[in-house]
């Protein structure tokens, strides 16, 4: 019987890493766009770049991954840690680099571990033998608070539907001026990642409703966090270059409307406000 379980357990296994290689069989994941930023983070980039972007789906709209050879941009669901992890993965095949920027907006780039997309966006994805070593105690402390979770290690698990995702969220809501302890260890994690290999970490700001200049004092509260654990620099470009846009622009709460962003003239705009002119110079444009 014990034989059995067993060779169920490896073929199993073995049909989910195939599935997570595959591009045909890892498309039918909903979590597809996260395991390709993933992918393309284990790949050289063209030779000669020395910018890599990282960041969420607002970062997306301006710095397409499929379009830009450099931009390893997944979602804000990923966590600080996951963007610390495609960093990792990128500078280890990359000698080159000179700047890791991270576009993102403010209350995405500090969303907290207990979160309902985080089992799928950040665990399923990320949660592997390999990236163990990346995993803080305190972030692992949060993960054991749900014993099943650590099951998502195994590749069937995060491939097969049958099994249904968890719900990490917790009871108290972080407030959106504000980052979650989680991003702030992996924040300063980036930063000193950087520090190491010789690269200098910027964080910008993709466009936000002008609402949030009112709500949040225009992030008062996070530029004292960001000054607290030593990131200033880091930050220095953020706040000073965040454009503020009126609420027609856009098509939610958070994503520009296609018909602007997509106009080309428009995005180039945006990139060469948020962009410093030294990191436009070493990135690949979108086609």
């Amino acid at each position: 019987m014990t034989g059995f379980l067993a060779l169920g357990f490896f073929i199993l296994n073995g049909y989910g890493y195939l599935t997570l290689h595959s591009d045909a069989l890892s498309n039918t994941l909903s979590w597809k766009h996260i395991l390709a930023a993933v992918k393309k983070s284990k790949k050289s980039l063209p030779s000669g770049a020395s910018v890599v972007i990282l960041g969420d789906s607002i970062g997306q709209q301006l710095f397409p991954r499929e379009t830009v050879p450099n931009s390893l941009i997944s979602n804000g669901a990923v966590l600080a840690v996951g963007h610390y992890i495609l960093a990792n993965n990128a500078i280890k095949r990359n000698k080159n680099l000179k700047y890791i920027v991270l576009v993102s907006a403010p209350w995405v780039l500090g969303h907290q571990f207990e979160w309902e997309l985080t089992y799928n966006c950040f665990m399923k994805p990320f949660y592997t033998f390999e990236n163990l070593r990346h995993i803080s105690k305190p972030l692992f402390e949060k993960i054991n608070k749900r014993k099943m979770t650590h099951r998502v290690i195994f590749p069937f698990v995060k491939t097969a539907p049958c099994f249904s995702d968890i719900n990490l969220t917790g009871t108290r809501k972080k407030p959106r001026e504000i980052l979650s302890d989680t991003a702030l260890e992996y924040l300063k994690k980036l930063k000193n990642l950087c520090s190491e290999n010789n690269i200098e970490f910027i964080v910008l700001s993709p466009p936000i409703r002008e609402e949030w200049r009112r709500k949040t004092n225009h992030w008062e509260k996070m530029k004292i966090q960001v000054a607290q654990i030593g990131l200033d620099d880091s930050f220095k470009e953020y706040f000073k270059r965040m454009i503020y846009l009126d609420d027609s622009y856009f098509r939610d709460h958070v994503h520009m409307r296609s018909g602007y962003i997509d106009v080309k003239k428009n995005r180039a705009g945006i990139i060469s406000r948020i962009l410093p002119q030294q990191v436009r110079v070493g990135l690949y444009r979108p086609k």
